[in-house]
């Protein structure tokens, strides 16, 4: 369905050149101006567009969060599954009656994941609260489908992207720990002694180039994203840094 025309830039059966960029945890595609998707090889699928070129179960990307519910009839929805049975791609779907719960009956398990889930509107967000508005309804969703409880992926996942939403307003936010969701670049690096000082090194930030000049991109490439979180690579003047061998 494509051709390679050199690592990280293909072209499409139709004639439609496309990039791909390793950064930090994601691989972004790079599809024209006007849309662009991230992906961290987990949960987290950021789809960078246009405003006001979409409708949907995501909203319409006006600006206005008031109106997202608006049905695939273009009336503006009160009631959450009527908003998501009007969007349904095959109508003899059966719809959605009721919204299920979040951790269903299991009161025990909802109280701890609410309390773990206030990371997200306590200190190390504080400043972001006002900008962004803090994910805590889907931050007890995904905290509730685990099948633990505290530090698994799919609560990390969560406050992870309110974090990215909070780094694209300017505020990054140093929020893991060695008891939190836990980051670490080391592996990257070269293991052995005397070798790795004239090499790129690897180091986790929170907030480092979406879009960094490497040897597959040595030119500034159009980036939706500003910065993304992961380990990214610094390396010694007039070097740059090769993805090929990056898993």
């Amino acid at each position: 369905v494509c051709r390679s025309i050199g690592e990280g830039h293909y072209i499409t059966f139709d004639g439609f050149q496309v990039e791909i960029i390793r950064s930090g945890q994601f691989y972004t595609l790079l599809l024209g101006k006007h849309i662009s998707l991230s992906w961290d090889r987990g949960t987290r699928l950021l789809v960078h567009i246009s405003a006001g070129r979409v409708c949907g179960l995501c909203g319409n990307f006006d600006g206005n969060v008031n109106n997202d519910f608006t049905s695939s009839n273009n009336q503006l929805e009160v009631d959450s599954s009527h908003f998501g049975n009007s969007w349904k791609v095959i109508p003899s779907c059966a719809d959605v009656t009721q919204v299920p719960l979040p951790c269903g009956d299991n009161t025990m398990k909802l109280v701890t994941v609410e309390q773990s889930c206030r990371l997200i509107t306590g200190p190390p967000f504080k400043e972001c609260n006002s900008q962004v508005s803090p994910y805590v309804e889907m931050c007890v969703e995904a905290a509730c489908s685990c099948p633990s409880v505290g530090d698994c992926a799919c609560f990390c996942d969560v406050v992870a992207a309110y974090a990215q939403a909070c780094s694209e307003r300017g505020l990054s936010i140093s929020w893991r720990s060695n008891d939190l969701c836990p980051m670490s670049c080391e592996e990257l690096n070269p293991k052995i002694p005397g070798v790795g000082e004239e090499l790129c090194q690897w180091r986790y930030n929170t907030c480092g180039p979406a879009c960094p000049i490497t040897c597959q991109h040595p030119d500034p490439l159009q980036c939706s994203l500003t910065c993304v979180e992961g380990c990214h690579a610094y390396c010694p003047p007039g070097k740059l840094n090769s993805l090929s061998n990056v898993s």
